[in-house]
């Protein structure tokens, strides 16, 4: 971890206006090697970054990345303003963000670990896109995929996220979020939607925004789910003790009978041990807002169980 940050900090790759946005790749080993995309990414920029139309919380559709990291079998903490990742690519914001994996990797925190320090631009554009892998069988991080904690702030977030198989007595989230405030996740989709497939145990949740993070005592403030789309094993979405979290208009799943069967890579047997309702709202949430959502568990029917 700590080589994959020094490599980052160290190499800043100059991006000429038109040439594709500037990727970092970081293996296993803490080695990074600068490249560029062969397609341009530069779109039609604006003073905050954001690229191309349709990159924001009305639409994400037009989001093309300005600079891109690339991990290769390992993790990755931001404690620092996204934009100055990207100025070190020699790009612009929205950052994004791969996590590739040949195997299953234990994290010492989540793959993608948002911490104190990590801040977008303060506007409604899109800071950072995700593409976390993991086939929550035989591939990808053993613990949670994302975290989001302390004082990370005003971060609006896009992409797909994914777990790899858990390890015998861990408890893995799709997203974990224990404090931070001003986070929003707009178009996010945790597990394989189109395939009906969950990637994450979801101990607490595909997503999940309760509760302060350590002895800090803080809580997740003002967060938002928009058209997220998540299907995980125990439950898909919990929001427990927070403040001002609103998820409107997002599709949740859980409950496949199937995914307490299938045998893991790391020896244990089904995604997660056993299941419960699609989501969850506690009463400690505070000022919550959970409007125009779907809530499933297995058979999928898509025509009941909107809240």
């Amino acid at each position: 971890m700590k080589k994959a940050l020094a490599a980052l900090a160290l190499i800043a790759v100059g991006a000429a206006v038109g040439v594709g946005a500037t990727i970092l790749l970081v293996d296993d080993d803490g080695a990074s090697t600068p490249n560029e995309r062969a397609e341009s990414t530069s779109g039609d920029q604006d003073d905050d970054g954001a690229t191309g139309d349709g990159c924001d919380y009305a639409d994400t559709s037009g989001c093309t990345p300005g600079a891109e990291l690339v991990l290769d079998d390992e993790e990755w903490t931001c404690d620092r303003p996204l934009k100055a990742y990207a100025s070190e690519l020699g790009g612009s914001l929205p950052l994004k963000v791969t996590a590739r994996f040949s195997t299953y990797v234990e994290t010492t925190a989540a793959t993608i670990d948002l911490t104190t320090g990590c801040r977008g631009d303060g506007t409604e554009a899109i800071d950072l896109i995700l593409d976390v892998q993991g086939d929550g069988r035989s591939v990808g991080g053993l613990g949670d995929a994302v975290s989001v904690k302390l004082e990370a702030t005003d971060i609006d977030i896009t992409g797909n996220v994914d777990c790899g198989p858990r390890a015998p007595g861990g408890h893995q989230d799709g997203i974990q979020a224990h404090g931070a405030n001003d986070i929003a996740f707009v178009d996010l989709e945790v597990g394989d939607w189109e395939e009906q497939r969950a990637t994450c145990a979801a101990a607490s949740g595909g997503i999940d925004i309760s509760g302060g993070s350590g002895p800090s005592g803080l809580l997740p403030t003002d967060y938002r789910c928009i058209r997220c789309r998540v299907i995980a094993c125990r439950r898909a979405i919990n929001v427990g003790e927070s403040v001002g979290v609103q998820v409107t208009d997002g599709r949740f799943r859980s409950g496949n009978p199937a995914d307490l069967e299938e045998q893991l890579a790391t020896g244990e047997v089904g995604l997660c041990n056993f299941q419960v309702s699609s989501c969850n709202v506690d009463a400690a949430a505070r000022d919550s807002v959970f409007e125009r959502n779907l809530c499933e568990e297995h058979p999928f029917q898509e025509t009941s169980g909107r809240r």
